[in-house]
């Protein structure tokens, strides 16, 4: 018999007796454990996707705060484009200014030439929603010579105020029987 065999023939007695684990602590204790490591695990993978999450956030918020904040200044008139358009649309303004001072336009009424001051307002709203979309687009085409279609047309429209005016003063005309 080697050693291995006869330490077990002496111990027998030891080996043969068996602890008394109360059954109740025992699955609690391996509650514990599987419970201990799945939520440990859980809390883990949760807390690395907030990580991830807070990352991605707060590096798209830095890319967007840093677009908003480009330092090239956007055209807001047609003379912030090119200094061609600043040219044409300086002349337009001031025939424009010289139209409306030959007219008085200021002092003209209002209820007997509603046909012209209509469009007038017409054209000056369509003005300011294509100078709010200069920004956006730029120098798009169609968009700038829109804008200098409306010089064109405020220009024209002056003219057929100040071409009925005349003709009333000439043909004395009552005032009631205008129109565009």
């Amino acid at each position: 018999m080697d050693e291995f065999e006869r330490q077990i023939l002496n111990r027998r007695a030891e080996l043969d007796a068996v602890e008394k684990v109360p059954a109740n602590a025992l699955w609690t204790g391996i509650e514990e454990r599987m419970s201990g490591q799945k939520s440990g695990k859980r809390i883990r993978l949760y807390q690395r996707w907030m990580a991830a999450a807070t990352v991605l956030l707060l590096l798209s918020f830095g890319l967007a705060y840093a677009g908003w904040q480009s330092p090239e200044a956007l055209p807001t008139r047609l003379s912030d484009l090119s200094p061609e358009l600043a040219r044409e649309e300086a002349a337009f303004l001031n025939i424009i200014s010289i139209k409306e001072a030959a007219l008085n336009i200021n002092e003209l009424d209002a209820k007997v030439y509603a046909p012209f001051f209509d469009e007038l307002y017409i054209l000056d709203s369509l003005q300011a929603e294509y100078q709010r979309e200069l920004p956006e687009y730029g120098a798009n085409e169609r968009l700038l010579n829109t804008l200098i279609r409306y010089y064109e047309l405020k220009i024209e429209l002056l003219e057929q105020l100040e071409n009925d005016l005349a003709k009333q003063q000439y043909y004395d005309i009552p005032k009631q029987d205008l129109e565009i």
